[in-house]
């Protein structure tokens, strides 16, 4: 678009909302999805001898950062509902994740 002399130009400003980007319907990338399973599998494998360790901390935070805003989330959530709840004991000797 050109302007007019003496009128400055104002670039155009998307009015969606982040959930209504193009980004937020289309499906995650398969690294994503994988990391989002491994997030999964380390709360649900951790759940069954009830502990939560230094190393599954260091695999969760691994798989954490190939994960989608949203699924993020959502292993965060669960895996803090679970140490709420007292279903995990943690073992870390720092932040859980």
């Amino acid at each position: 678009m050109q302007s007019r002399p003496g009128v400055p130009h104002k670039p155009r400003v998307s009015r969606c909302l982040p959930s209504q980007s193009v980004n937020a319907i289309l499906p995650p990338p398969a690294e994503n999805l994988a990391a989002a399973r491994e997030g999964q599998r380390l709360v649900e494998a951790e759940l069954r001898v009830k502990r939560w360790t230094s190393e599954d901390a260091q695999a969760f935070r691994a798989a954490l950062v190939d994960m989608t805003p949203d699924q993020r989330t959502e292993a965060l959530r669960r895996l803090l509902t679970t140490i709420n709840s007292q279903a995990l004991s943690v073992q870390t000797g720092g932040a859980p994740f």
